[in-house]
């Protein structure tokens, strides 16, 4: 072998450790900006679904409430589709009143003549239609199959076939024993309820809790109303009540209805 050669050899078994510890170098330097670079982008998002389950906005994970803290949830009243649903499914109660937000505010499900027909849970809802009364009633019977009692209030509106779905209702979340991966999603880390929870801090701040209404039966009545303004909101809920079902279709004909 040639001297040439004998040096290229020997350089060359010299060059190949350092190589490969070069190599092992930017593997670690490329593997901890890779562990960097996910941390930066899950742990801001890890970090505001834990908030947001702790905050517990729309009251749906049943996390304890604290005074001062998360006690009043303004974003509640407004989406009973959804967290009705959960309660059906965490209460399974066996006497249900269902209805509009007449039934929602004006039937007690603790009322002494339901002491024997407990639990009971009111589920009526905001400005619901006949198909959602059906498919929450359905809800609530997947749920517990011993639904002894119904309590059904009904109004003139829920029959209007021009009447749709409210952008709140969702058929991914009735008849599950389990609350849905998409509803845990959008809870946990959408920015609605990221902002949902700051409203729930500033508001439990500001607001007494004598003022506050929980909710947990499902009933949410008026409180404080007050009496220099019964006409107002009477003759206001009236223009209300007109403009809004101005147009009106019963969905079912009036001879069927006779049969």
């Amino acid at each position: 072998m040639s001297i040439s050669r004998l040096v290229s050899y020997i350089y060359s078994n010299v060059s190949v450790p350092k190589k490969l510890e070069k190599y092992a170098a930017k593997k670690r330097k490329y593997r901890r900006y890779n562990w960097i670079f996910l941390l930066s982008v899950f742990l801001p998002v890890v970090t505001v679904g834990v908030f947001n389950i702790v905050v517990d906005p729309y009251d749906v994970f049943n996390t304890p409430n604290f005074l001062g803290i998360n006690h009043s949830k303004p974003r509640k009243d407004n989406s009973d589709r959804l967290y009705k649903a959960t309660d059906i499914i965490r209460i399974k109660p066996v006497t249900i009143l269902i209805g509009s937000s007449r039934t929602k505010q004006g039937l007690d499900p603790n009322h002494p003549a339901l002491k024997n027909e407990q639990p009971a849970y009111n589920l009526a809802i905001n400005g619901i239609n006949a198909y959602e009364l059906r498919r929450y009633l359905e809800h609530a019977i997947a749920n517990q199959k011993d639904l002894d009692l119904v309590i059904l209030g009904s109004d003139f509106f829920m029959f209007n076939s021009l009447l749709e779905n409210r952008p709140g209702f969702s058929e991914d979340r009735l008849e599950k024993q389990h609350i849905s991966l998409k509803d845990i999603i959008n809870i946990a880390f959408s920015v609605d309820a990221l902002s949902a929870s700051k409203e729930t801090i500033v508001d439990s701040k500001k607001t007494p809790s004598d003022d506050i209404v929980s909710g947990e039966n499902g009933f949410m009545p008026y409180l404080n109303p007050n009496p220099e303004t019964t006409q107002w909101r009477f003759r206001n809920g009236i223009n209300v009540y007109y403009n809004f079902h101005a147009q009106y279709e019963l969905s079912t004909p009036l001879e069927e209805l006779k049969k």
